[in-house]
């Protein structure tokens, strides 16, 4: 009998010692990547579990700025995994339409067909060119390597 609470204290104590250490290197950093969406809207709030804090934050920066009549181009995939897919962008930022410059075709001539009066270019770290959207479009920046291309004010 001795030995079998022996047994069942050492995994207890095993138990409590895993449960902690996944609080501490999991649950604490999620939480904290989470935390500041909370009271914000589901689609912010769902941003930030799936992507982070920062993703979560510059998809808000996008659709406060960009009208929903807008048309969103978006970098190739092979920029950035998330930001650069269509499917996901399409969610996050419905109903503006969401295009993209394809993978492994030229970035300048694509971003220069996309210019639209109504065009926002999403700048993420070397997309676009800035030579190529700077011609027709005013940076608006959220980060150093994050921002929104938008079209100039005036004639």
């Amino acid at each position: 009998m001795h030995r079998r609470q022996i047994i069942v204290a050492c995994l207890l104590l095993g138990g409590i010692v895993q449960a902690v250490t996944l609080a501490r290197s999991y649950l604490a950093p999620l939480w904290q990547s989470i935390s500041p969406a909370w009271g914000r809207p589901a689609i912010d709030r769902g941003a930030a579990i799936a992507f982070g804090g920062e993703v979560a934050a510059y998809l808000a920066f996008v659709r406060e700025r960009v009208p929903e009549g807008s048309t969103v181009v978006i970098p190739p995939e092979d920029v950035d995994q998330v930001l650069g897919h269509v499917g996901l962008m399409s969610y996050f930022l419905g109903p503006r339409q969401v295009v993209d410059c394809p993978s492994g075709e030229p970035v300048e001539p694509c971003v220069r067909e996309l210019r639209g009066k109504t065009t926002f270019i999403l700048r993420v770290r070397d997309f676009p060119p800035p030579q190529a959207a700077a011609s027709s479009k005013q940076l608006i920046a959220f980060t150093d390597s994050l921002g929104v291309y938008a079209p100039r004010a005036g004639p």
